[in-house]
Order: structure tokens, then C-alpha cells, then sequence
């Protein structure tokens, strides 16, 4: 699996690197439609920082607009059950083309990988096919 930081993201000198992965991450969600509840502690865990360094990364791309958090409490209760993160609409529209052409060439590999005449060397140059006008 692979993971797409748009560039809106990627170039923003404001943000860590740290940000830009986690927006990678929560992308990778939005992009199939899914909300992220991936939990701070597992994104310490797997990029070796403190849960402390998550938090201030996700604070800073909500405060940035990038990412939208919504919180979600136990009927009747002010006790949070689950926390959601998602990209915003302006993230998603930008990752929108870049994501279509990334499904329809996986389609496309695949179609060709099933076909007798398929090299891998063309990947490339198939991949490049897609944004042909």
C-alpha cells in the first residue's frame, strides 16, 4: 500500500513532516470513503515519536484547515466514545484526479498482467497513458 500527501500539503512550509505523513495517513482513509479513527498512541507507535508530538501535529492541521476532527460521545454522555478524522473538501478535491488515475491504472495493470503479451518494463510508460490528453 502507498500512501499520496497533495501538494497543497506536501509544500506547505508551516507544516512538520510529521503533519504530512499523518494527512497521508487520514488521505488514505477519505480517498476510499472511510472515516479515520486510527488512535494518536498508534501513529506514535509507528512513526517512533511521543503521543504528545501526534497531538500537536493533528491540532495544527485542523487549525490549518486541512483536516476536520469530529468527536463522537457515548449516548447520554459527555464521554468521548471515538474521535473522526478526515480531510477537508478542499484536500479531497485536490486528491480527487490523482486517485482516479491511480484506481484506473491498478485496473489497468491488472487487465494487462492477465494478458500473454504484458512486460513489466511497460508500467511506466502504461501508467503515463492515463493523463494523455
Amino acid at each position: 500500500m502507498f500512501k499520496i500527501i497533495p501538494e497543497k500539503v506536501l509544500y506547505d512550509p508551516e507544516l512538520s513532516p510529521l503533519s504530512k505523513l499523518i494527512v497521508a495517513e487520514i488521505a488514505s482513509f477519505s480517498i476510499n470513503s472511510m472515516d479515520c479513527f486510527t488512535r494518536n498512541e498508534t501513529w506514535a507507535e509507528r512513526f517512533g515519536v511521543s503521543k504528545r508530538t501526534v497531538s500537536r501535529c493533528v491540532s495544527e492541521l485542523v487549525e490549518k484547515g486541512y483536516v476536520i476532527r469530529k468527536i463522537l460521545y457515548r449516548d447520554d454522555s459527555k464521554e468521548i466514545w471515538k474521535r473522526v478524522l478526515v480531510v477537508s473538501r478542499d484536500v479531497i478535491y485536490s486528491l480527487g484526479e490523482v486517485a482516479v488515475g491511480v484506481k484506473k491504472h491498478i485496473e489497468f495493470e491488472q487487465a494487462e498482467a492477465e494478458s500473454q503479451e504484458y512486460r513489466p518494463t511497460d508500467f511506466m510508460k502504461n501508467f503515463n497513458k492515463l493523463f494523455e490528453k
